[in-house]
């Protein structure tokens, strides 16, 4: 049987290139979505591209939602060997720094990714050896929070972002040193600058070259780098 991976923002953009590149290579998978039209698109899109895959509705910022998550995978099977967390949001520029855009991103960046995470433990345990790989952003982190952007702002500009993507960054770490043992190994990427609809298609790159890095790190890297962040280019500073 071949393996099964659940994408969270599968959809559209890294996640759905995500979907290709482990069909490509014989996985079978549940990609999930707050937008259940464009859910099934994608996931017919899949299905014309030779995957084996299934949508379901998710809303990562509802307990019932992911509760839904779960009894869905138990209800193909219970084991899973891989994770993606790659639902995310942002806000313009010039909203980053409120309080309520804060606690909005942070809601489905960062309490979304760990909630749904949690409620699939057990599946990833059942499934082990598996992995949790949480799609992060070099806004994440702490150490090059100066660094200058292509369009001349700052990557401290976005503040909320950031602080949502650092703080899955923390939970990377957390969870890996927690899951010694298990079978199930964690790890944060960065893809990179790629061209989706979530910057407006300003990316640097394509979205299949960021999904190969992603999947990189899911399939092909072992242990080693369970606990840490990378990108294309290898660890980045926390």
């Amino acid at each position: 049987m071949s393996r099964l991976a659940f994408i969270s923002g599968g959809d559209r953009g890294i996640g759905f290139s995500i979907a290709v590149a482990l069909g490509i290579r014989g996985w079978r998978m549940t990609i999930a979505s707050p937008e259940r039209d464009r859910g099934i698109q994608a996931a017919e899109m899949l299905t014309a591209k030779g995957v084996g895959v299934e949508f379901i509705e998710l809303d990562v910022r509802d307990s019932d939602s992911i509760v839904g998550a779960r009894r869905h995978v138990d209800s193909i099977g219970g084991e899973l060997q891989l994770l993606v967390n790659c639902a995310g949001i942002t806000v313009p520029r010039d909203q980053q720094k409120s309080v309520e855009s804060l606690r909005r991103v942070c809601e489905v960046n960062f309490m979304g990714a760990y909630a749904l995470t949690r409620e699939l433990l057990p599946c990833l345990i059942a499934g082990s050896p598996s992995r949790i790989t949480n799609v992060s952003s070099g806004f994440g982190s702490l150490g090059e929070i100066h660094r200058t952007l292509p369009d001349g702002g700052r990557r401290s500009d976005a503040i909320a972002y950031g602080i949502s993507k650092a703080a899955l960054n923390a939970t990377t770490a957390y969870l890996a040193a927690e899951l010694t043992g298990t079978g199930v190994t964690v790890v944060a990427v960065d893809p990179g600058s790629a061209s989706t609809d979530f910057n407006g298609f300003r990316g640097e790159y394509p979205a299949d070259y960021a999904a190969a890095v992603v999947v990189d790190y899911s399939v092909d890297r072992g242990e080693s780098v369970s606990g840490g962040f990378f990108d294309q280019n290898g660890r980045v500073p926390w």
